[in-house]
């Protein structure tokens, strides 16, 4: 498939089963910055688009493509989650051990 979204590819694995599904991107900001890249605001828009939608989701109806748009809930930084949670965000290990 030309266009084929892996976050709407990982909703629509789930979207059937009854249960709520959503997808967001958590990112790291740039020099430790809560500001999402510009490059990723780009991204997740895209993600959401109607080319991207409907590339990615052609077996599903216009309504069913409005409802994965609105269950991707965009993009945020890891700093802003940590801040959000009273986690240091320096004082996170550089990889998981």
């Amino acid at each position: 498939m030309e266009v084929r979204h892996q976050m709407l590819r990982n909703l629509d694995a789930v979207w059937d089963s009854g249960k709520p599904a959503y997808g967001f991107f958590i990112v790291e900001g740039l020099g430790g910055s809560t500001e999402v890249p510009s490059e990723w605001q780009k991204f997740a828009s895209e993600t959401v688009s109607t080319k991207a939608l409907g590339g990615s989701l052609p077996h599903r109806s216009e309504t069913e493509r409005a409802a994965f748009a609105k269950a991707f809930l965009g993009v945020t930084t890891w700093q802003k989650v940590c801040g959000a949670l009273g986690i240091r965000f320096d004082q996170l290990p550089e990889t998981a051990p």
